[in-house]
């Protein structure tokens, strides 16, 4: 029988005569993020039911410990990656410029471009079989492709309607094949693989047992080099509800050690102002105009004008200021591997940052 003692925040809960109402329809809730979608309270009736705020957050407090099988946490919006970056290209594809994933406003094409100069251009990649796993639309695999010299380039996601983006955008380049996954298990032989990456796809990896059978995979095909891009937060745990979680830096330690590769380096983008400015902006826009925004839907130009007009500034500043969250490239290296003579071979070295290389 569920209690009907009164909720803590000061509010009264329902009277002894009312019944609780039941979910007829809601998005996940994640409190790591604080937010949650719509939500339709039915009562049992049928009819709406007239709940104030602080009755709604008891409710789903006590929702929260209750559990769900299977066909209702798909009615409750459970996170399915395939289903949502599919969603996610059907507004990449309306596009002018189909590189970017995501959202598309002026800090993250900022972000894009000093993560290019910053991160992937410092990774050596020449006369490489490299292998980039989940690849959105394409646009990481169309910069090595066209300003590295790999020897060959693999692509893996799990959204079809993606890579048919990025076949799109890479068809003048040859040494490219690009695959379907499922993204627990990839198709390449052991350390078939010289170095593999990953931007921004763990993080979205919420399921425990997909993102350690991912990580697994990845170390299984790769022989030198896994540097993986990822968000970085206080999250100490591998797997959480919903699309997005922010681990701390030993959790990714700890499941590719697990596997044989040690952590070699970690270095912060470095966007702590800009980051801020655009969450200032990013956050009134979703509360007070667009509510329903959901990523790599378009954004009002007013916003995107206020969004950059202080990025001549800020893009300065955040050079100046030491960033220990959001995006890092940490670079995992075999433990031990050899080379063509049966020695130990060392990996490779990173290559410093270039400057006034085009893009």
């Amino acid at each position: 029988m569920r209690s009907k003692r009164q909720p803590t925040d000061g509010h009264r809960g329902p009277a002894p005569s009312q019944e609780w109402p039941s979910i007829a329809n809601a998005s996940t809730f994640d409190p790591g993020r604080r937010s949650c979608g719509t939500l339709r309270l039915m009562s049992r009736q049928g009819r709406p039911s007239d709940l104030h705020s602080g009755q709604v957050e008891h409710f789903l407090r006590m929702a929260r410990r209750w559990p769900c099988s299977a066909s209702e946490k798909l009615r409750m919006g459970e996170y399915r990656p395939e289903a949502y970056w599919s969603r996610v290209a059907q507004e990449i594809d309306k596009r002018e410029s189909r590189y970017v994933a995501g959202d598309d406003n002026p800090y993250y094409r900022y972000k894009r471009l000093r993560f290019l100069h910053k991160f992937l251009d410092t990774i050596d990649f020449q006369s490489q079989v490299v292998l980039e796993v989940g690849i959105g639309p394409g646009g990481n695999l169309q910069h090595i492709a066209t300003h590295h010299r790999p020897r060959k380039l693999l692509g893996a996601d799990v959204s079809q309607k993606m890579l048919a983006i990025a076949t799109s955008n890479l068809s003048p380049h040859h040494a490219v094949a690009l695959t379907k996954i499922d993204g627990i298990a990839l198709p390449y032989p052991d350390q078939s693989v010289d170095t593999s990456f990953t931007v921004t796809v763990l993080q979205h990896n919420t399921d425990e047992h997909m993102c350690s059978s991912l990580v697994h995979e990845l170390c299984r095909v790769t022989k030198t080099t896994i540097v993986t891009i990822e968000d970085i937060g206080t999250n100490r745990a591998l797997g959480c509800r919903g699309d997005w979680i922010g681990r701390r830096v030993d959790v990714y330690r700890s499941i590719f050690e697990a596997d044989g590769f040690r952590l070699h380096s970690v270095e912060f983008l470095n966007t702590k102002v800009s980051r801020a400015w655009h969450r200032v902006v990013f956050g009134f826009y979703k509360r007070a105009i667009a509510r329903q925004h959901r990523e790599g839907d378009p954004m009002l130009k007013a916003f995107q004008y206020l969004i950059g007009l202080p990025m001549p500034i800020t893009r300065i500043l955040d050079d100046l200021f030491v960033d220990k969250r959001d995006l890092a490239k940490m670079v995992f290296h075999r433990e031990s591997h050899t080379g063509p003579t049966g020695d130990v071979a060392p990996p490779p070295v990173e290559r410093p940052t270039r400057t006034g290389r085009g893009r």
